[in-house]
């Protein structure tokens, strides 16, 4: 019986594919196309207030009439916050857009040390979904004056993230453009930091320390990877404090400047989603044996596989 062939079984590993990449994005940089790209690639499921496993007593709740200057010096600057294009509404245990904007706008002051005087603040709600089982606040702040670009070196815009339910901060970065011609286009891996990656451990110690990310002090550090944001090369390192706590922090490669903090909760969710999409891959992974066994797929010479259906049996969608 002749068989004919319907479509080709790409698609079923061009979707586990899909499903890592999107796990590697979750740890990845915050750029508002990547956190979209990451809601609009899930299927959306209700909150669960239940879920964390984390203690829900964190951060106070800022709010838009927070004082002007608080007793750990920050004095609050006057920008504008608006709603950016993703259209989704928070959901009634929530805190506010501007609660999430003055959170995420007073961590951007403490890690970096930035002045938002006139800044516009654009944040963008995200409700939890597979790749990250959390609501979350998305928030970039963009510095008065010029934009920087290669031509015009200075700070882009801050990207931060805060947690929706308690408003702890989840992660921040900074995107800037650096000084240099020797950096524009720089894609390069640099094997002699992979293998003694000493200035950047040290160096990730010290601003853990000094920030106040853990309840005591640096209990282990670990490089993890390198990286590339605008003409900004980086490393990313992961320590772990003597409470037991977690943070990823990104080094410049460039002038060895912190450039992007990931908090205890951020990798607490971001674990829970890469493990929901390595089941799926699982899931996908045996769906494509049971058709080749089958007989419904096999390999063609592009390595792929082809997926058929016979006369007698119904399509069977990867």
């Amino acid at each position: 019986m002749k068989r004919k062939k319907s479509h080709s079984g790409k698609s079923v590993l061009l979707a586990a594919a899909g499903m890592i990449a999107a796990g590697a994005l979750v740890c990845g940089g915050l750029s508002e196309g990547v956190l979209a790209a990451e809601s609009a690639g899930a299927s959306q499921v209700p909150t669960k207030y239940t879920l964390t496993v984390l203690p829900e007593t964190g951060l106070p709740l800022a709010t838009s009439s927070s004082p002007e200057t608080t007793s750990d010096g920050y004095k609050k600057p006057s920008y504008t916050i608006q709603k950016g294009e993703y259209d989704a509404s928070p959901a009634a245990k929530d805190i506010s857009m501007e609660q999430a904007a003055d959170i995420g706008a007073k961590e951007i002051w403490r890690v970096y040390g930035a002045n938002l005087e006139d800044a516009v603040i654009t944040m963008e709600y995200f409700p939890a979904n597979k790749l990250f089982p959390r609501s979350y606040w998305y928030g970039s702040a963009r510095p008065a004056g010029e934009r920087a670009s290669l031509q015009n070196p200075g700070i882009s815009h801050y990207d931060f993230m805060v947690d929706a339910v308690t408003g702890n901060i989840l992660s921040n970065q900074v995107m800037r453009f650096v000084d240099g011609p020797e950096l524009a286009g720089f894609s390069g891996f640099d094997k002699e930091l992979s293998k003694d990656p000493y200035l950047y451990t040290e160096k990730a110690k010290e601003l853990a320390e000094q920030l106040g990310l853990f309840n005591g002090k640096v209990k282990t550090v670990e490089y993890v990877s390198q990286g590339y944001l605008n003409n900004d090369p980086n490393a990313t390192i992961s320590l772990t404090g003597e409470d037991g706590r977690r943070a990823k922090l990104g080094i410049s490669r460039h002038d060895q400047t912190l450039v992007g903090v990931q908090y205890e909760e951020f990798i607490v969710y971001a674990d829970l989603g890469n493990e929901a999409l390595r089941e799926d891959i699982r899931k996908e992974e045996q769906r494509l044996k049971g058709l080749i066994e089958s007989g419904e797929a096999e390999a063609n010479e592009d390595g792929w596989y082809d997926v058929f259906k016979s006369d007698a049996s119904p399509l069977v969608n990867p």
